[in-house]
């Protein structure tokens, strides 16, 4: 059995009982089999223009946990051609992935760009994107395994024009395989790079993980930094997107993107906003709680004017909403059926009214599920409890608003 047929037959299997059978296939690469099926099942809805059993080989499957979705890939793509804007047409255009990984992105680039360079330090995954590449049919890309450290970017390039745009996703885990959030302890750490990654290519593209913090990032990369893109498929953020260019001095823009539909504003925008509260007796018909792209992306009292919008209260990011039009597709809505003080009789009369809702608590002393608890609830759709304060101009304090169950469509 060749290694191809016994992907195509297992890939439904248990991998741990194919390690432990692994006296059956004595032909067959286990660790490279395995690897290969479990790479296989994440891709499934990740990517599945790469899920192709029997075709293509995954070495590792971390690598495939850890790269792109199709949908995040190919944003990158429309940003490399955002970028190429002035650029005559016609012209060869050229992206230098230089920390390649499975390849997701460099595939994604190779759509919109003339040739890519892939460069993978690791040489197994290297040889594997290879291989992948040329059964894909991506004939544009180049690929390259070199270290990638100071002094030596120009010779990953080679010998051609620069690049329009050089992408680095460096690994966001440390040498014993925590997790980490700081631009400087991913590896390679491609702060001491800027300068000479700036004098290879005008544009430079970085991904890094969603946990990083924007504007202390922004400031570390120096003032080059052009956009900030904080992307999300509307159930939690994926990705931070940094663009970088060498001919920008001014301030950034942060553009936060929900499965689609964005929402840009200026760096300084935030902080000249003024944020607008509720006013005692004012009947407000939806609640309106941000994506996770927006959330991250921070533009909490710019949202009060931008899309007229009462704030809860300072530190409650939740808003009262008159007319669902302008929050279409930026988050979830729903439609308040009360709103009653948070105390002990409020508690218990939850209990005894509902048995099934979803429970969020925001900026109040008490976990959701602490709150729950208090009010007997089970899990379910009959409503949607949000225990939260509200800063009312008289008789500020914590409150129970009461929401119809599921969200409103918008």
């Amino acid at each position: 059995m060749t290694f191809e047929e016994f992907i195509t037959a297992h890939k439904d299997d248990d991998t741990g009982k194919l390690l432990l059978g692994r006296d059956k296939w004595p032909e067959v690469d286990m660790g490279l089999a395995v690897n290969t099926i479990e790479s296989l099942n994440v891709l499934k809805c990740k990517v599945p223009e790469w899920y192709l059993p029997g075709i293509l080989v995954f070495p590792s499957k971390l690598s495939a946990e850890q790269c792109s979705s199709s949908s995040t890939a190919k944003y990158k793509a429309a940003l490399f051609l955002k970028m190429l804007a002035g650029k005559p047409d016609g012209g060869k255009t050229v992206v230098a992935d230089l920390t390649g990984g499975l390849g997701i992105d460099s595939w994604a680039f190779a759509s919109v760009a003339s040739e890519v360079i892939y460069n993978e330090m690791d040489p197994i995954l290297a040889n594997a994107a290879k291989e992948n590449f040329a059964k894909l049919g991506l004939g544009n890309i180049e690929v390259r395994n070199c270290k990638l450290k100071p002094g030596n970017v120009q010779e990953i390039i080679g010998d051609r024009p620069s690049p329009d745009m050089i992408f680095l996703d460096p690994a966001r885990r440390s040498k014993d395989g925590r997790k980490v959030f700081f631009i400087e302890d991913c590896h390679p750490d491609i702060l001491p790079l800027m300068d000479e990654l700036l004098s290879v290519s005008k544009h430079i593209l970085v991904k890094l993980s969603p946990m990083a913090d924007i504007s202390m990032t922004a400031e570390k990369l120096g003032g080059h930094t052009k956009e900030i893109h904080v992307i999300s498929d509307g159930k939690e953020c994926k990705e931070l997107l940094i663009m970088i260019d060498r001919d920008w001095s001014g301030d950034y823009r942060v553009v936060a993107c929900e499965g689609g539909v964005t929402l840009e504003f200026a760096k300084g925008e935030e902080s000249g906003a003024v944020p607008i509260f509720p006013e005692n007796g004012e009947r407000y018909p939806f609640l309106f709680e941000p994506g996770k792209a927006i959330l991250k992306a921070g533009p909490f009292n710019l949202l009060c004017g931008r899309l007229g919008l009462v704030k809860l209260g300072r530190s409650t990011q939740l808003y009262f909403a008159k007319d669902t039009g302008p929050l279409a597709g930026l988050g979830k809505v729903f439609r308040i059926v009360g709103i009653v003080e948070l105390n002990n009789r409020n508690i218990k009369e939850m209990g005894k009214v509902f048995h099934k809702c979803e429970v969020t608590a925001r900026n109040i002393p008490m976990t959701s599920d602490a709150l729950r608890g208090r009010m007997g609830l089970a899990s379910g759709d009959e409503a949607h409890i949000f225990g939260v304060r509200i800063d009312y101009p008289e008789k500020s304090g914590n409150y129970i608003v009461i929401t119809k169950g599921t969200p409103e469509i918008i």
